[in-house]
Formats: C-alpha cells, structure tokens, sequence
C-alpha cells in the first residue's frame, strides 16, 4: 500500500504524511537491505547474551544511517532540518534563548520568543543541545568545516538566519557551530539503535530466554518510526523509559527478591529510576506516563510478598522520590518553576495542537498511527502479546499497566496526532510484547524470525521509498 500510494493508507484528510515520487538512492539502500541480512544472520546464528546484542545494536545502526541516506539528500536535508526554526527548532533556539541562569529563573517568559517546540517543551533539550555545541566549538577541528557536511550545515543556518531578518524575527547573536547539526544527525540515530541493549536487558529480567530477549530487540531496530523520523528529539526518548524500567527491576532477581545489601542496591535502583525519568521530562512533558509507568514496573514486580506488602509501597515512593529530586535541585539551585513552566507550555499546546483538532478524528487516527509506524508485525504480535497468559507474570503485570496508562493518555485527548513520533518512546516495549507473544508456548523456527524481522524492515524501506516524514 505505501509503495502504491494508496489514498488514505498515509493517514486522515485532516494528517497526512505527505507521498513522495518514489525512490531510495541506490548504493545505500543497497547498504541499508545488506544491514538488515546481516542482522538477521546474527540473530539466528550469531552469539548469545550481550554480545550478541551489541552487534544488533551495531547493525541496526548501520541500517538507519543507511536509510537515511538513501532518502532525497541524504544527510544533507538531516542538517538543513536541524537548523530550521519550524522543522526542529531546538538547534536555532539554543543560540537564540538568553543565558542559561535567565532562561531557567523564568522559562515562560523567557521562551516566548521562541518556537512552538520550545515553548512546549521544557528547557533540557535546549540546554542539552547548548552544551553539545560547547564542545563541539572547543573540539571541533576547523579544517572540518571544509568538508561537504558540515559545508552544508554552514549554509543551512546561515539561509535560515537571512530569511529570519528578512522576516523581521530574532536571530542569534552567535550562530552555532555547524559540527553541532553534524553531530546530532548522527546521535539521535545512535540514541535510538543503543536503546536495543536496555531492550534486551529488560526482557531478560522480565523472564525472556536470551534468544527472545535478542529477538525482541531485533524487532526494536527495525520498527519504521525508529528510522523515519529522524532528526527527531522523540528518537532518544525510547533509552530513558527503558532505561528506567531496567533500574526498577535491579531488585527482583529470583523468587525471593534480594536481601541484605542488595535489597539495598535494588533500593537505590529504583530511585535512580525515577532519577533518570526526570531527565527524561526535562526534554519531553510526554514522558511524564512513564513516571507511573516505571513506579508500576517497580511496584509489580517479585512474587515474594502479597499486594500490600509495605516494601512494595517502599520501592514505588522511591520512584516517586528520584523523580522529584532533580526538579527540587533546580528550583533550589537556578530558581527553576516548573510547575509554572509545565501549565503555560500545556496551556500553549492545547492552544496550537489540540483545541484546533478534531477529538473524534484523533480518537481513531492515533492508534491507527501509531501500529503503522510500529510496523505490522510489531503491532499485530504486540496485541496478541498483550493478551497473552502464556508470557512471564512479570512481564504480564508491567506490559498490562503500561497499556491502561496509554489508554487513559489516548482517550484523554490530550495528544491529537503524529503519535508514530509522539509516542515512540512506547515501541521497545511493544517489541518485547510481540517477541514474548511467538515464544509463549513453542519458539518459533529460525526461519520464521528471520522472516518477521525482514518484514519490519522491508516495511521501513518501503515507507522511506514512498513518504516524506521530517521535512
């Protein structure tokens, strides 16, 4: 359907991700679909446990960058993205925003010149992206700048820059470096692929057997939306989730759970957790599901005590606790408000996003968005994972909490649209529903996992052949 273009197939009259004459440039495309075999022959014949799944991670790697320069200029429409105020923003607007100490002390205020992003967004992926070019400017070489890339990052910012004046808007006083885009073209790909190791971590804790927990991330690395929206912030959201979920079953090894000073480190897991959520809402507000998500993983997991065991309780509120402290250090420390930040930037997106859109349509569009860009056999075996009683209780109990938490997010309207992106950082976890779904009972053969994972990736080809997603 998408390499016919059908009508409709690219979502709803009012969304659409726009067709494009069809075509992959040829060397990596070639590149991308020799990637993909060599994923597959690892997966099935390849070796187990960690090291396997590094070399996933790596050749999936390669298949996104593959891909992406095989779409129409390559790389070079990746930079000239980054350095749009519309299509990204968030590179423009770091040089643009005041000072680190203003921009935090009043982010409302300060962030309204901004753009839509940034306005929604709070401050850390501004400032995670001013601290990239810092090094970038301190390192970077300057004979770079003579090469074609960051040659095209130059021109990009600097086109950008002319039409802002020409326009009469603000323009930054020091433009940032053109290693910066370079760099971030390459790091949210990155980010995205090193999800992969969390993933299968996560499906071995969870009670996965190695083999499925590797194929689970196989799956990972082929989903359409891990590839096709790049550059994209939502690209890196996916490791902090599954990062988080990770660090909340440090402490539930075994029937028993652990004891001593490891219940103790398992503790301090947990709090890390909510630690490393945090970071993530100081990029995305979208992320703030996975804060009862993580404390559900946490609070579900172990089959050592009842439901209402204190140490359940104990282990959710220390969640609860490592989210809330790197908002208290900030409101300390650069006199941070975030509650103040999160209602106008709310208030703001409701304004732009969702009280111009249709709730009816959006209430039919998202799921179906978001099972296009998890790839059909994501989405199918996902489902069916989801209903599963065959799978591990423990992963039964955190996939079933998360799918009500995403539930309520969809019927509560709140998020119309472009949810293939929007919740991306949802799809490694669909990837381990679907693997858990075909190794309930008999694993698969190894040629029906091949195939599986060759079907998602010929999917994401098919979708960038056809179809114009960051522009």
């Amino acid at each position: 359907m998408a390499l016919l273009q059908v009508p409709g197939f690219n979502g709803p009259a009012e969304w659409r991700w726009p067709y494009r004459p069809l075509g992959l440039d040829t060397l990596p495309a070639l590149a991308a679909i020799l990637c993909v075999a060599a994923l597959i022959a690892v997966l099935l014949y390849g070796p187990s446990g960690r090291r396997g799944a590094w070399m996933l991670a790596l050749l999936g790697y390669g298949f996104s960058l593959s891909l992406i320069a095989a779409q129409p200029n390559g790389f070079g429409r990746v930079v000239s993205v980054l350095a749009s105020r519309h299509s990204f923003s968030y590179l423009y607007d770091a040089a643009l925003a005041p000072p680190t100490r203003d921009l935090l002390a009043d982010f409302s205020k300060a962030s309204a010149g901004l753009s839509m992003h940034s306005r929604t967004h709070p401050p850390g992926v501004l400032l995670a992206i001013r601290g990239l070019d810092e090094v970038t400017r301190t390192l970077g070489p300057a004979g770079a700048l003579r090469t074609s890339l960051p040659r095209e990052s130059a021109e990009a910012m600097t086109a950008e820059i002319s039409r802002a004046r020409e326009r009469g808007k603000p323009v930054p006083a020091i433009p940032p470096s053109p290693l910066t885009a370079v760099l971030l073209a390459f790091l949210l790909p990155l980010a995205a692929a090193a999800t992969a190791l969390p993933v299968f971590s996560l499906g071995l804790a969870w009670g996965l057997p190695d083999v499925t927990a590797r194929w689970a991330t196989a799956l990972w690395l082929t989903v359409p939306a891990e590839v096709l929206f790049t550059p994209s912030v939502d690209q890196a959201l996916g490791l902090v989730v599954v990062v988080g979920a990770v660090l909340a079953l440090k402490g539930h090894r075994g029937p028993q759970g652990l004891q001593g000073q490891e219940a103790l480190r398992g503790g301090a897991g947990a709090f890390l957790a909510g630690m490393v959520v945090a970071m993530g809402c100081l990029i995305s507000y979208g992320l703030l599901v996975a804060v009862p998500f993580v404390a559900w993983v946490e609070f579900s997991a172990g089959e050592d005590s009842g439901w209402l065991a204190p140490r359940r309780f104990v282990r959710a509120a220390l969640v609860g606790g490592g989210f809330a402290l790197p908002w208290i250090a900030l409101g300390l420390f650069a006199g941070y408000d975030p509650w103040v930040s999160f209602r106008t930037a709310i208030s703001a997106h409701r304004e732009m996003a969702v009280a111009t859109r249709s709730y009816a349509t959006w209430l039919l569009a998202n799921p179906y968005d978001f099972a296009l860009f998890c790839g059909p056999a994501v989405a199918v075996l996902g489902a069916v994972g989801l209903v599963s009683r065959r799978a591990p209780i423990g992963l039964r109990r955190g996939l079933w909490g998360g799918a009500a938490l995403f539930v309520l997010l969809w019927l509560s309207g709140s998020v119309r649209g472009e949810v293939g992106r929007i919740w991306l950082f949802a799809m490694p976890f669909a990837a381990i529903a679907a693997a858990a779904a075909m190794d309930s009972r008999e694993p698969p053969s190894p040629a029906i996992r091949g195939l599986i994972v060759a079907a998602q990736a010929l999917t994401t080809i098919a979708f960038a052949a056809s179809m114009i997603f960051v522009d």
